[in-house]
């Protein structure tokens, strides 16, 4: 019987082991752990960089956001629109207009304020409380994690070929990552969107290597995604044009 039960034992881990579909499977589910523990535990982090962005989430959705020389938390002038790029302040008003609930809980922004160790000042508190839900963004970020540990799985394993190299590389650099899930996951920031869009970007890339017909249409939304990513980190401005010189 312990003999049939370790056969039956090692049957199942090879199979494992040796489909691309299952491990693939199995790493979402491991790197949901520690992301719902974070969604349960943790509150969003808001930094000088985070107000920066609000700001210019508010002035694209037609808030009226008046003339201050230098705002107290975003350590910038309050209605500079060429201060940040677009692409994550729109990323921020979807998920503000698709929450179910609108405001941040009052709870969520005393703890923040406590951990951070400032005071939120009461014009951003206003936008906060009624329409900004700093929550949505955390738990659509963390999908995100999840996501981009999914995309560096299948772009290692087309690179490599060896399931190992790509199951352990996926979960050290992101899924297991807890500079990511417990920390930048949880920051109203570019990089969780950036390294997705950039995950993204090459596995396109990718495939469009390997593709034996190439059609204008791929080109062009290789070259959507690149734009994108370098209006959401302006360091990759080239990547707009890289498809069209791959």
């Amino acid at each position: 019987m312990k003999v049939m039960m370790k056969q039956i034992g090692n049957s199942l881990i090879r199979q494992v082991t040796n489909s691309p579909k299952t491990l693939l499977a199995l790493i979402i589910l491991l790197v949901s752990f520690p992301r719902i523990y974070a969604t349960f535990r943790r509150v969003p982090n808001l930094t000088p960089d985070s107000f920066s962005y609000l700001n210019l989430a508010r002035i694209l959705r037609g808030e009226q956001v008046p003339h201050l020389p230098m705002d107290p938390n975003a350590w910038a002038p309050r209605d500079d629109q060429g201060y940040r790029t677009p692409v994550y302040p729109i990323f921020l008003n979807t998920i503000f207009f698709l929450s179910p609930k609108k405001g941040t809980e009052e709870t969520i922004l005393q703890r923040i304020q406590r951990h951070k160790g400032f005071k939120i000042d009461t014009w951003h508190l206003k936008f906060l409380r009624e329409k900004e839900n700093l929550k949505s963004v955390q738990i659509v970020q963390h999908g995100l994690g999840i996501l981009s540990t999914a995309l560096l799985f299948q772009l290692l394993l087309s690179l490599t070929g060896n399931l190992l190299i790509a199951f352990t590389g996926a979960l050290l650099v992101i899924g297991w990552n807890p500079n990511w899930f417990w920390g930048v996951e949880l920051s109203i920031w570019t990089e969780t969107l950036t390294v997705t869009l950039l995950l993204t970007l090459l596995w396109e890339l990718y495939r469009l290597e390997q593709s034996q017909k190439i059609c204008p249409r791929s080109l062009w939304w290789v070259s959507l995604l690149g734009g994108l990513l370098a209006l959401t980190r302006p360091q990759f401005i080239l990547a707009a044009i890289l498809p069209f010189t791959w």
